[in-house]
């Protein structure tokens, strides 16, 4: 729920217009956020939570070129450019993994504080 009312604030709120791995890792960050005392602590990761319980999906192989080639690691480049990487269809999960650790990473490079908490 939280996740589908980020994505309508962002367009029907703010009127933006945003690249697809920032549009859905904001709306993953968010639903991703743990509920305490009735509010949502943004930044307080639910380890319970879409796409974080799918973490173990990534990087499956020790070596790089392996993950590249089986999907479970997307190349950046891929995901800002929404093009040259695996399937959506078939790496569905991944994609929202990985869009959810960019923009978390955006986040943390401009100081915002994100902790995981278990």
């Amino acid at each position: 729920m939280l996740h589908a009312s980020v994505h309508q604030l962002n367009r029907e709120v703010a009127h933006l217009k945003l690249e697809k791995w920032l549009e859905e890792g904001l709306a993953a960050y968010f639903s991703t956020s743990r509920l305490e005392n009735d509010k949502v602590a943004v930044g307080r990761i639910d380890p319970n939570t879409y796409p974080v319980w799918w973490i173990d999906e990534m990087a499956t192989s020790p070596d790089e070129a392996e993950n590249i080639r089986n999907g479970s690691i997307i190349p950046l480049r891929a995901i800002i450019a929404d093009r040259g990487g695996p399937s959506l269809n078939n790496h569905f999960n991944g994609y929202y993994l990985h869009w959810w650790t960019l923009t978390i990473l955006c986040l943390k490079a401009r100081g915002i504080a994100i902790e995981h908490s278990t």
